[in-house]
């Protein structure tokens, strides 16, 4: 099961705990598509670049 690393923009639930907005995980593939779409969070990866480019 692949797996991809998520930087939460909103409070998830997920295996029965709470994780908060601002914390970066790392789900499997499909859990964090579902989370991107609704807005719950963003890739890793865009979000390191949207910040470097932010401070350019």
């Amino acid at each position: 099961m692949a797996k991809k690393k998520i930087l939460l923009t909103r409070t998830v639930v997920y295996g029965g705990k709470h994780y908060p907005p601002d914390s970066d995980h790392e789900w499997p593939e499909e859990i964090v598509d579902e989370l991107i779409e609704k807005n719950a969070g963003e890739p890793v990866l865009d979000v390191v670049g949207g910040k470097e480019q932010g401070h350019a």
